[in-house]
C-alpha cells in the first residue's frame, strides 16, 4: 500500500512521509441536511450533499513532521483546499478536500530508531 499523497496544483504531487498505518477512518462519508418540523411535528428532511471524510494515522520520527506541519502552513489550516490522493502519487483518484485546523501531533513514549517518534491523525473532508 503506497503512502497517501497531496498536491496544490493537481500536478505535482508530494507523498506523505512515515509510516501510515491502518485504523483510522479512510472511506466515511458526511451528509449535510437541512431539518424543518412544522407545529404538527411534521418533519421535512433537505439533502445538501454528502461529502468523503477521512481521518489517517501516521506514525513518524521527528524529521518527517516538518512535512505535515509544513502542511498545515501552506493550507492555512483548513483556509486553502487541495488535492490529496489516498493511494499515492500518479494514481490520478485526486479529491479536493480541506484539512481541520490546527496541527497537533502526539509523541510517543518510545522512540523510532534515533529519533523522538510522533502518532499524527490527518483528517481531511472533501471539498464540493
Amino acid at each position: 500500500m503506497a503512502n497517501p499523497s497531496y498536491s496544490l496544483d493537481n500536478i505535482t504531487f508530494h507523498t506523505m512521509p512515515g509510516a501510515y498505518r491502518l485504523g483510522g477512518r479512510p472511506r466515511s462519508r458526511e451528509q449535510s441536511v437541512v431539518a424543518l418540523e412544522t407545529d404538527n411535528l411534521k418533519q421535512y428532511v433537505y439533502d445538501l450533499g454528502t461529502r468523503q471524510v477521512w481521518e489517517l494515522h501516521f506514525r513518524l520520527k521527528d524529521s518527517e513532521l516538518d512535512f505535515f506541519d509544513d502542511l498545515d502552513v501552506s493550507v492555512n489550516g483548513a483556509a486553502v483546499p487541495f488535492y490529496f490522493s489516498l493511494s499515492g502519487v500518479g494514481s490520478g483518484d485526486s479529491v479536493f478536500v480541506r484539512k481541520e485546523p490546527g496541527f497537533d501531533p502526539q509523541e510517543l513514549d518510545e522512540p523510532l530508531g534515533d529519533e523522538m517518534g510522533f502518532d499524527y491523525v490527518l483528517r481531511l473532508k472533501q471539498e464540493l
